[in-house]
């Protein structure tokens, strides 16, 4: 679910990027927020794009997303999307699962 966009207040949305992630489960996601704004003339949506260790993600097609911090940094957001893979290093699910866990409880 989307939160609404609130008076002048971009709605957030962090997307929390495992290593080995499919690129287009972030392309499609992403580029339609982007498109949002775009097409609206305003900043309606702001995206942030998170790790488990702060570090650039490198996708399944071996393509290397720009990475706002780590996940046990990001702040309030509105909506969260974990984009993952079947092939997650083991070291990076537990940050994950807590992440989103933590997010999860907070917009509930």
């Amino acid at each position: 679910m989307i939160s609404r966009h609130r008076h002048g207040v971009p709605v957030t949305f962090g997307f929390f990027v495992a290593q080995n992630a499919g690129c287009l489960s972030v392309a499609l996601i992403s580029e339609t927020l982007h498109a949002a704004n775009r097409l609206s003339s305003q900043h309606l949506i702001d995206i942030s794009m998170f790790s488990h260790d702060g570090k650039p993600v490198q996708t399944t097609s071996r393509m290397t997303y720009p990475i706002t911090g780590r996940v046990d940094e990001a702040g309030a957001l509105d909506n969260v999307v974990l984009a993952s893979s079947y092939d997650i290093p083991a070291a990076h699910i537990k940050r994950l699962i807590a992440a989103v866990r933590h997010h999860s409880s907070i917009i509930a």
